[in-house]
């Protein structure tokens, strides 16, 4: 198989247009940064990868009595200000302020109901602010297979650093506060789905840490385990929600939410394993060692089958 045919049958073409279209538009939308007074305790956030299973983790939240959930699809989405608030914090918790005020304005929310916002809001840095505005974010911790989740970006065309409207949700190579990828510019299109992959477990740590310091209660859970009612109840009785009878069959495609909104060129069938595999075991001989051993003994207490030693 070739290499050269496999990534660029993965790979959207970098549209510089697009990208300047989303960074201006992050870096003009008006916030409101009224305080909110919102109760604590109120709030529910869902940490992991994209395309591990947080819209199928919204959908069964719907089925929760008193809880709102907020699909963070709005014009003043906190996507919008991923990038820019890299570097300016004062933009990111003006971005949380307004969601706040969104959520708390919303006709479909009740006052001390729960809200539950989307996954990548804890992967991106905004939870410590929703802390600071006094909102205890219960959080959901998900996990899927790190090979499973990059074959589906990749299969997808949704490329970190390398699709133009897929920066605005998801870490790059290329950003100033990620885990260095060494010549990440020569790096084929799955390695940089997997690193990925590695990156959001190294934030995950900081979630943990930050989580724990607060006394927030945290739920961690595979895919599968979400997907069981008994162990879903376990979560909800830590959060102190109501728990629900079963878990509905209904499934709601994240991919055909995004049809509209993104490029997406979907390969046919996967690239074969032994060549995904030699790939993996390239990226992590390309980040920091420190890292690489924590991301390691990290995925192997959840799949101890792995084969990456």
């Amino acid at each position: 198989v070739s290499p050269s045919i496999i990534d660029n049958a993965g790979t959207v073409q970098f549209n510089q247009v697009l990208t300047n279209v989303a960074y201006a538009t992050a870096t003009t939308i008006s916030y409101a940064a009224t305080p909110v007074a919102l109760p604590v305790g109120t709030g529910v956030t869902i940490a992991g990868t994209g395309r591990c299973g947080t819209t199928k983790l919204q959908t069964i939240l719907k089925q929760v009595p008193e809880t709102f959930v907020e699909m963070d699809e709005t014009d003043e989405s906190l996507f919008n200000v991923r990038i820019p608030s890299i570097t300016n914090p004062e933009l990111a918790d003006a971005a949380v302020k307004r969601k706040l005020f969104d959520i708390e304005n919303n006709p479909l929310y009740t006052p001390y109901s729960t809200f539950a916002v989307d996954g990548h809001v804890t992967g991106n840095n905004f939870l410590h602010h929703f802390i600071n505005n006094k909102v205890i974010p219960h959080t959901f911790i998900l996990r899927r297979r790190p090979r499973e989740v990059a074959k589906s970006l990749f299969r997808l065309g949704w490329i970190p650093a390398k699709s133009p409207l897929i920066l605005m949700h998801f870490n790059g190579p290329n950003e100033g506060d990620v885990m260095p990828f060494n010549d990440w510019q020569t790096a084929h299109s799955y390695q940089l789905c997997f690193w990925y992959c590695c990156e959001i477990e190294r934030r995950l740590k900081n979630v943990k840490n930050l989580l724990i310091g607060n006394d927030v209660p945290f739920f961690e859970m595979t895919l599968e385990e979400m997907l069981d009612v008994n162990i879903f109840n376990k979560a909800l009785e830590l959060f102190n929600l109501p728990t629900i009878q079963n878990i509905t069959k209904e499934k709601e495609n994240a991919t055909a939410r995004y049809k509209n909104s993104y490029q997406l060129l979907v390969l046919d069938e996967d690239p074969p394993e032994e060549f995904l595999h030699n790939l993996e075991l390239d990226v992590l001989n390309r980040i920091p060692r420190e890292e690489k051993e924590y991301i390691l003994d990290s995925w192997y207490k959840i799949w101890p089958d792995l084969p990456y030693r």
